[in-house]
């Protein structure tokens, strides 16, 4: 067989006990976890993967010091899109960060090159952001974008593309200025007590009206989010120390062009997502409910060993809810419902971001400000005198 010589700079080769062979380049810079940035080649021979390295690595010399002043910054955040962000991020997460350059970055300064670009491009960028009303966008959507050019800029730098990063001295929008944030959903006791009646219904012969009922039980008494849940596995349930493991969530992901699948990932939102819940009785009960369905692999599945399909579960969520008289909302409801329970029977906050999976306690006050109020009255009327 002719085989390409190796050079140096040329990358690695290798074959794997599958027969397929493996071609692998550091391309520079080390990401979040601090492994190395690598991009990844795969081929039936040795010389397949080698002529696929060859044709890259000749696309990447455009990518050299002289021609970067003269690249548009479409050009430039595009290949570091794929180059550098797709592998080491979770799809969900790449898909968000892409969404927000071809939505914003693109249209609005992607036609300036590298050499021209300034801080009072990306600036007026993000003013005209901060103005548009129709609709208004978020201080969160706004910080994205500007987080999205600082990255790749920055990297820039690290890679000794250019000396400076135009998109430091960017200043973001005052949140107080921004439309405040939507009010969370939370059920109230009487909704709570109605929506548990049901999710337990049964017809005369006994047959349960849902099958997967006591799943939205079990939602409104850990706190799981909808992916986490659908993703929950027997192996995962510990009925000894009344316990669940969380440690995958399910997520949609591309498929091709226009097509998407499920795929359970293994590695949940946040390493914070990674935890223990504890179960009380009613909890307990529900995961023996669902036992007896014959799931085999996951706690609730639509056909043996598969996961319902999230929009399927929301679907039938939605006639719970109309079936008792209560407004429409998503299943995230039934999550921040847990967390509004937890802080009136004054759980502390920490303990609440624990059991919710959250990266931080500041995410969680964020999110349940609205809630922490009426929370901080009723703990002071306990100072009163009888």
């Amino acid at each position: 067989m002719d085989k390409l010589r190796r050079e140096k700079g040329t990358g690695s080769v290798y074959q794997t006990k599958d027969g397929k062979w493996h071609g692998v380049y550091e391309v520079g810079g080390r990401d979040e976890n601090n492994h190395r940035k690598t991009k990844s080649f795969i081929g039936k021979t040795e010389l397949e993967v080698r002529k696929k390295m060859k044709a890259w690595s000749t696309e990447q010399a455009k990518y050299s010091s002289e021609n970067i002043r003269n690249m548009t910054l479409k050009t430039y955040i595009t290949n570091w899109l794929e180059v550098y962000k797709e592998p080491s991020l979770k799809p969900n997460s790449y898909k968000r960060l892409k969404c927000s350059v071809d939505t914003y970055v693109i249209p609005a300064i992607g036609h300036i090159t590298i050499g021209n670009l300034s801080t009072d491009d990306v600036q007026s960028m993000i003013n005209s952001m901060t103005k548009q009303t129709s609709p208004q966008l978020s201080f969160s959507s706004i910080k994205k974008v500007r987080d999205a050019i600082n990255s790749c800029l920055q990297d820039g730098v690290d890679k000794g593309d250019f000396e400076r990063n135009v998109c430091t001295a960017v200043k973001l929008p005052s949140v107080d200025k921004r439309k405040p944030a939507k009010e969370i959903r939370v059920f109230t006791n009487d909704e709570k007590k109605a929506i548990v009646t049901e999710c337990k219904r049964v017809y005369s012969n006994g047959k349960p009206v849902y099958h997967h009922g006591y799943m939205y039980i079990l939602i409104l008494n850990t706190g799981m989010r909808l992916g986490e849940a659908l993703a929950l596995k027997w192996s995962n349930v510990d009925f000894n120390s009344k316990t669940i493991h969380i440690d995958s969530t399910l997520i949609r992901v591309k498929d091709g062009p226009k097509k998407t699948k499920l795929t359970v990932q293994e590695t949940p939102k946040t390493s914070s997502s990674i935890r223990d819940i504890p179960l009380n009785k009613t909890a307990i009960t529900a995961l023996q409910e669902l036992k007896a369905t014959d799931s085999k692999t996951f706690v609730a599945e639509s056909k043996p060993n598969t996961p319902i399909i999230p929009e399927n579960f929301e679907k039938t969520f939605y006639r719970i809810l109309a079936n008792c008289d209560i407004p429409k909302a998503g299943c995230h409801a039934m999550r921040h419902t847990f967390a509004s329970d937890l802080f009136e029977k004054g759980v502390d906050l920490k303990t609440i971001s624990t059991l919710l999976g959250h990266s931080s306690i500041a995410v969680t006050a964020n999110i349940y400000i609205s809630v922490r109020p009426k929370v901080l009255t009723e703990s002071v009327t306990l100072l009163d005198e009888d």
